[in-house]
């Protein structure tokens, strides 16, 4: 299972709210969905036809949600994004 897997480094994510609510954006080839709370912000974004990449940001410090092997996260869709951040402890809604 995926929840296996993942890890964020660097960033406390019990400081982030559990209930999160995505909203879609667009420009040009470059496609999101974000979710942000004071400085705190989680950006699933992707560069078509590429992944999807999970980002979580705290202020200035951006982190990339990775396998614990050290390889970057990647979704083939937007359902699989959401997965993980459900594996992690969030409940979405896009």
């Amino acid at each position: 299972m995926v929840s296996d897997y993942l890890e964020v480094k660097d960033i406390n994510l019990d400081e982030f709210p559990k209930n999160i609510h995505l909203k879609y954006g667009r420009g040009g080839n470059r496609e999101w969905y974000e979710f942000w709370h004071n400085r705190k912000g989680i950006v699933i974004q992707r560069i078509r036809p590429h992944p999807y990449y999970v980002f979580f940001i705290d202020g200035k410090v951006i982190r990339t949600l990775k396998l614990r092997s050290g390889w970057a996260f990647v979704a083939y869709n937007i359902k699989d994004a959401v997965k993980a951040l459900e594996a992690l402890g969030f409940k979405v809604i896009v």
